[in-house]
């Protein structure tokens, strides 16, 4: 009796780890410093879409495509390429033809450093100023 209770009670617990794995492991954070910040392309009357591409702050730095769609390609007014975002985001993937396909579509952007401002050099000393030497 003990063990068939047991094993009830554990396969009711273990569905409920993994449901909750599962929603865990298809969100997750990102940060690093824009790249390129796209326009927003109208796919059809209903759906528009925009990306974002952030390079990781790592040994060995990725270029990583976000995509924001509907409402949230308006997240992306307001920054430029040298800004410090973090992006939260879901992981999407999908059949088409046979060949699967995954993409990040971000839902939250925060912005946590900006571009440094542009150096403005002065025009160099030419050669027939007083110079003292």
């Amino acid at each position: 009796m003990f063990c068939k209770t047991f094993l009830k009670i554990e396969g009711i617990f273990s569905g409920f780890l993994s449901a909750a794995f599962t929603k865990k492991i298809n969100m997750g954070i990102l940060t690093g410093v824009i790249i390129k910040v796209g326009e927003t392309e109208q796919i059809k009357d209903t759906f528009k879409k925009r990306e974002l591409v952030i390079e990781t702050d790592e040994k060995y730095p990725q270029s990583v495509p976000i995509e924001f769609v509907q409402d949230k390609t308006e997240l992306l007014d307001g920054i430029s390429e040298g800004d410090t975002v973090t992006v939260s985001y879901n992981l999407r993937g999908r059949e088409w033809n046979g060949k699967y396909y995954v993409n990040l579509q971000g839902w939250r952007l925060e912005k946590t450093g900006s571009a440094p401002a542009p150096v403005v050099e002065n025009d160099p000393v030419e050669a027939g100023d007083d110079l003292p030497f």
